[in-house]
């Protein structure tokens, strides 16, 4: 039984070495990136009659971005030529000549690989594409303001680290559709691989980058929100490992979208349509042209709705590709990446003229969240009192709450109804009163004790008190129990 069994498994292990040794495998490594990529491509040669639309002899694209074809090895030599299905398409060499029939000699070599440079019907001339300029300026443009950002005096290291990974995300996508347009059809595959893996990890670090500048809570863990980002990386390394069990994503759809890439490319819009989501519903965004905004909240506004709108442009490109309606610009899906580079300009204009934005310390509290801000800031008031310091301003202030000056005067003036010096000077009163009934103050002045609560002047501690009492200091003291000295 075991004989059986060993004979069994060497007949099998023999028909498959068999099998292995006995074909060839010719892989093209690289095509002229005029090559139609609706275009099929053949092998024809010695060996089939020089039939040049031969099914049998079809190459295959590969997950690795390479096309191939195997063929029974055989002895000889063969001569042979790679056409895309009529003798009028077939490879010629730098200057578009003919060039002479390949050869192979069936040997121990099992693999050939060839490099195809031109084609005669194309002649290798590509019309210049002028919105690669744009990008190529674009991303140019990206990396002065690199420079720019760097040389900010830095306060808050949260918004600088975030800013640099969004914007070298948006030069990668930016100099990636430069390269996709110019190089090889080979290496147009590779590039696009990265970009769906920019296109995964766009809108995390897009989120990451406004909570930094608005100071909102949006996510802790942030290894789970770059986990799409991840899988796409795996994914990537076994397509250029050529991993065979995926190899069905490259059935075609249309001339112009394999399964693979619809696949990846409606996950991508899923997960940055869910972030973009969430994050108009966190940072409470407001209309841009809404009059008085700081300016932190007009740069969010403008890059949040940048990035909307290319991701719009981006559905629309994609569902028109689907259509099978092939504009140039839709190939590369140059549109969205144009409306991106907005986001760069728009940038530029803040941190050229308000650097201050990323000067500034973080906004923990928001408007939208006063309830904890004034909880905050009567703790604050109660026990450090830093109403006593005469020279006080709400800038100070806003810095002891890690807020802005604007949204504590707008808290200030809705939730009490009195202005920042009103607000400060009726806790400065208050004080006053307590104190004129304390044994620790008994020798000091009416006087003296205003300065001591914060007073820096008589005339306005007068007004002040008044209004707060309705009295006079005097009138109020002779009708309470005080033991400081009139």
């Amino acid at each position: 039984m075991r004989s059986r069994i060993r004979i069994f498994l060497f007949i099998i292990v023999n028909a498959i070495i068999t099998v292995v040794q006995g074909q060839v495998t010719f892989i093209i490594e690289s095509l002229p990136n005029t090559t139609p990529e609706e275009d099929t491509l053949f092998i024809c040669g010695t060996f089939n009659e020089w039939n040049v639309h031969d099914i049998k002899y079809m190459l295959r694209p590969q997950l690795n971005g390479t096309y191939s074809i195997s063929l029974p090895a055989d002895t000889g030599t063969i001569e042979y030529k790679f056409v895309r299905g009529s003798w009028m398409k077939w490879e010629t060499n730098e200057k578009n000549e003919y060039c002479p029939n390949r050869k192979f000699t069936f040997d121990t070599n099992r693999k050939v690989r060839v490099k195809i440079i031109n084609w005669q019907d194309l002649g290798g001339v590509k019309s210049y594409n002028y919105m690669v300029l744009f990008l190529f300026a674009s991303a140019f443009y990206g990396l002065s303001l690199l420079f720019l950002v760097y040389r900010i005096q830095k306060t808050n290291i949260l918004k600088y680290r975030t800013f640099f990974a969004l914007n070298i995300i948006i030069i990668l996508t930016l100099l990636g559709g430069v390269l996709h347009n110019q190089t090889n059809l080979i290496w147009q595959s590779h590039i696009a691989m990265l970009g769906y893996l920019i296109f995964f990890a766009w809108s995390p670090t897009l989120a990451l980058f406004l909570n930094s500048l608005r100071s909102r809570k949006i996510y802790q863990h942030l290894l789970i929100h770059y986990l799409p980002s991840l899988f796409l990386l795996l994914l990537a390394l076994l397509r250029l490992l050529n991993f065979k069990p995926i190899l069905f994503l490259l059935d075609e759809i249309n001339p112009y979208m394999n399964l693979g890439n619809s696949i990846l490319m409606l996950l991508g819009i899923g997960v940055n349509t869910f972030y973009h989501l969430k994050l108009f519903k966190i940072l409470q965004l407001r209309p841009i042209n809404e009059e008085r905004l700081p300016r932190e909240i007009l740069l969010v506004n403008s890059i949040f709705f940048i990035s909307s709108g290319a991701l719009l442009m981006l559905m629309i490109n994609f569902i028109l590709l689907l259509a099978k309606i092939t504009w140039s610009v839709l190939l590369n899906f140059e549109a969205p990446l144009i409306i991106i580079s907005g986001i760069i300009i728009v940038e530029f204009y803040y941190f050229w003229k308000f650097p201050e934005i990323l000067r500034d310390k973080a906004i923990q509290n928001p408007i939208g969240n006063s309830e904890d801000l004034i909880s905050r800031l009567d703790k604050l008031m109660q026990k450090q009192k830093p109403f006593k310091n005469p020279e006080l301003n709400i800038a100070e202030l806003s810095d002891m709450l890690e807020t802005k000056p604007h949204i504590l005067s707008k808290v200030i003036n809705e939730r009490f109804n009195k202005n920042y010096r009103d607000f400060i000077n009726e806790y400065r009163v208050n004080e006053f009163i307590k104190s004129s009934i304390s044994d620790k103050y008994k020798n000091y002045t009416f006087l003296a004790l205003a300065h001591e609560v914060g007073f820096n002047s008589k005339s306005t501690f007068n007004l002040a008190f008044k209004k707060v009492t309705k009295l006079s200091p005097r009138d109020y003291l002779k009708h309470n129990h005080t033991i400081i000295k009139l």
